[in-house]
């Protein structure tokens, strides 16, 4: 195959100053070569031929499209020979890089954030506030020295004090601390909450929280807002203690994964260790790896994306600024409980909070309970590449289709199925290729709609295997062809790739991080726009979130988003309302909503005719 021209540090170079290691135990395992050499697990029912994965720079041939399927039959972002290339070494490069980074606490948040606004200013102030907490977690003496003079942020010094307290705590003793405290002006609130901290059993997750640096996608607004915060913090404290050893400096460098944009995502100088990536899924590789917390700020689609993506592991997220999250956060957990989608355990992941004061010892009580993540790794690495050279090599050998994902805890009898069911028999009808994104309850009734509809078609699937979870008996029955893969990232790439439009059905925290994924690559040109039909149940499941989101991005006093990225959904439900015609985003009811994808379908086929 030729050159493709995709190096692993695809954008730009990585400033590092030490080379990356992966985990020993995987290096003795062989080369990533060896290593994806080992024969794959794809199943394609009905297909012929099966992919064996290889290097993923040689088996990307492989995705090449079958002769009897016309390359007017598909729609990928880019031929899937290439992207199969690029997806796989900037996959490589975002877990060497990642693991070449001490912990990091991620910001996630908007770069349409305007510097010296509010919401600006209070993510210096975390950068601040977590540039100190790193200083205790080096020298508690030097940190409670540098509070002593008073020239740091109210907010960011009780923020870091609280979450250094209960580990100090264990070194100095609780009575030398007290007085330590007092001396520097008492801070009896954070202090309490730090002997909380200070009396849990395990401390790991919080001291991985302390000595994090931080982290970002490297690019203006809050992205950067941090990271000045954090290095202006850090000269500052250059000048107040001169004396302070230059080995405890070299490891407070900001760290930085930034995403490749035709348009405002310049690169901030004061990100010091960086990696560029062409393609979100290693970008938020390398953001999410090594690191024991996470924060969302004022945001856009992208910041959704990001926060479900980091919720779907099982990791708490600080949601900063109740004004701008508050209503959202409410609405969002009433449509959950409501419709039964999302345990009490993952809703009291999401952290309301304001202010680093509060919010840092936050942070890091909640680093104490989360569920361990595995390190970067090679072998990790290999089987998400293994995985999309066989799951594009796959999406090759169909046409194109509209993909259907979403409610897989839903009751049988929900009234959104009753609609995704006529949607997808209409579709069906008039030969337009179904596929299933996810399995349960959504699984069986599109392929029954589909065979009701048309006998003959086949139904395609692209899977994420939960764990283990998957039940392949059952997939056989319902699906013609289809992919199973290990990794959500990696669906969520198959999910839209190859695909003419969605129809999303009421889901948790997968559903929301698949859609959030799919809305910021259109928003960001990645690729094309198509339509995403959200289809309603009784109660209303979307419209309240969608409400609150467009007041908090769109209307809000920093715009998050532009109003008109509303636009890229459509709700559809079984009657529409007066009020509903005046919503940010289209209404539809289901007759609408058929001729509304029928025609963007015929309109795609004209254009590649």
């Amino acid at each position: 195959m030729k050159d493709l021209k995709f190096k692993p540090n695809v954008g730009g170079d990585v400033r590092i100053n030490s080379s990356p290691e992966l985990r020993p135990a995987d290096q003795q395992k062989g080369s990533p070569q060896a290593l994806l050499a080992k024969p794959g697990t794809t199943r394609n029912v009905g297909l012929k031929a099966k992919v064996e994965a290889q290097d993923p720079t040689a088996q990307a041939g492989s995705a090449k499209l079958r002769g009897d399927v016309k390359l007017s039959d598909h729609a990928f972002s880019m031929p899937p020979d290439e992207l199969s290339a690029l997806l796989s070494k900037e996959i490589y490069a975002a877990f060497e890089f990642a693991a070449s980074l001490k912990d990091g606490v991620t910001a996630f948040g908007g770069a349409r954030v305007i510097p010296g606004s509010e919401a600006f200013e209070v993510g210096k102030s975390w950068g601040e506030s977590i540039l100190l907490s790193n200083l205790f977690a080096l020298s508690p003496e030097l940190g409670l020295k540098a509070l002593a003079t008073g020239q740091f942020g109210q907010d960011a010094a009780r923020g870091a004090l609280a979450a250094a307290a209960g580990i100090t705590v264990g070194i100095v003793g609780t009575k030398a601390f007290q007085t330590a405290v007092q001396a520097v002006g008492g801070l009896p609130d954070q202090l309490a909450a730090a002997t909380a901290l200070a009396q849990a059993q395990d401390k790991t997750g919080a001291e991985r929280v302390q000595r994090a640096v931080i982290r970002s996608g490297a690019g203006p607004g809050i992205m950067e807002a941090v990271a000045i915060g954090y290095v202006d913090a850090r000269t500052k404290l250059q000048e107040l203690l001169p004396d302070l050893p230059k080995s405890i400096l070299a490891e407070l460098e900001t760290q930085g994964s930034r995403i490749v944009l035709p348009f405002e995502q310049a690169t901030s100088k004061y990100i010091e260790k960086l990696q560029n990536f062409v393609h979100f899924l290693p970008r938020r590789l390398a953001l999410t790896e090594q690191a024991p917390s996470f924060l969302a700020f004022k945001g856009g689609f992208g910041t959704l994306n990001e926060l479900f993506e980091v919720l779907r592991t099982g990791q708490p997220v600080l949601l900063e600024g109740k004004n701008f999250w508050g209503a959202m956060d409410k609405a969002l957990k009433g449509a959950w409980k409501q419709h039964a989608l999302v345990p009490d355990e993952t809703l009291n992941r999401l952290i309301l909070n304001d202010g680093a004061a509060r919010g840092l010892p936050a942070v890091a009580a909640a680093a104490l309970g989360a569920e361990a993540q595995p390190a970067p790794s090679m072998e990790r690495a290999t089987e998400m590449a293994n995985d999309i050279v066989r799951g594009l090599a796959t999406l090759a050998h169909v046409p194109t289709a509209v993909t259907v994902f979403g409610g897989r805890e839903l009751k049988p009898d929900d009234p959104s199925l009753a609609i995704g069911r006529y949607l997808v028999e209409g579709l069906a009808k008039g030969h337009t290729p179904i596929r299933l994104g996810g399995d349960g309850v959504v699984m069986d009734c599109v392929s029954q709609a589909v065979r009701k509809a048309d006998p003959k078609a086949s139904v395609q699937a692209v899977l994420y295997d939960h764990g283990g979870q998957l039940d392949e008996g059952a997939v056989k029955r319902q699906a013609d062809v289809f992919e199973v893969v290990h990794s959500a990232p990696v669906h969520k790439v198959l999910l839209y790739e190859n695909t003419d439009g969605f129809i999303v059905h009421p889901g948790g925290v997968g559903t929301f991080d698949e859609l959030w994924e799919i809305a910021c690559l259109m928003q960001t040109g990645k690729i094309q726009k198509r339509p995403i039909m959200l289809v309603d149940s009784d109660p209303p499941f979307w419209g309240s979130i969608l409400d609150e989101m467009y007041k908090s991005m769109a209307v809000g006093s920093e715009k998050t988003i532009n109003p008109d990225d509303m636009k890229l959904f459509t709700v559809v439900k079984n009657k529409v309302t007066e009020e509903d015609k005046t919503k940010s985003y289209k209404v539809r009811d289901p007759a609408q909503a058929l001729a509304d994808m029928r025609l963007f379908l015929a309109e795609q086929k004209a254009e590649k005719a």
